[in-house]
């Protein structure tokens, strides 16, 4: 039986922001925004509560729950709508969502990102914000197929 943890992060799920470039006096460099830093920070930190499991250097497969809060200007009839998952967030990016979750789990939960093997992600309305991400141990018969003939 394969390993798989899983864990939430509460509050508003936060993409990866692109890295900022200052230029000054001749000098360059490249930061990181302090929201995202402190996002990745958050990440960790919860999965190191929560889990803790090291899965080294092994493939893993990757799933991402992005639960945005309802806006407080939503109608009864919008509110509905969201919660059944006819209306979807279309704050953040779903790709910058996960690079953010990814990078924040280097050499916490796996040592890069690039052993991700399948990952599958969502983002969706609901009454309390938070991302839940599970890790699984990589199996070839874990992963879904499409087999054409």
């Amino acid at each position: 039986m394969s390993k798989q943890v899983m864990f939430t992060v509460q509050g508003e799920p936060v993409g990866k922001e692109r890295p900022r470039v200052v230029r000054s006096g001749g000098s360059t460099w490249t930061y990181t925004p302090e929201k995202t830093k402190a996002y990745e920070n958050l990440v960790r930190m919860e999965y190191k509560a929560q889990c803790g499991h090291y899965f080294g250097e092994s493939p893993v497969n990757v799933t991402i729950l992005a639960q945005f809060g309802i806006p407080k200007s939503a109608t009864k009839k919008e509110r509905e709508a969201m919660l059944a998952g006819r209306v979807i967030p279309t704050r953040n990016d779903i790709d910058n969502l996960a690079k953010g979750v990814l990078d924040s789990l280097n050499n916490y939960a796996y040592h890069d990102d690039k052993q991700v093997a399948s990952l599958l992600v969502m983002k969706y309305y609901a009454e309390e914000p938070g991302v839940t991400v599970t890790i699984q141990e990589y199996g070839a018969k874990e992963v879904a197929r499409n087999e054409c003939g």
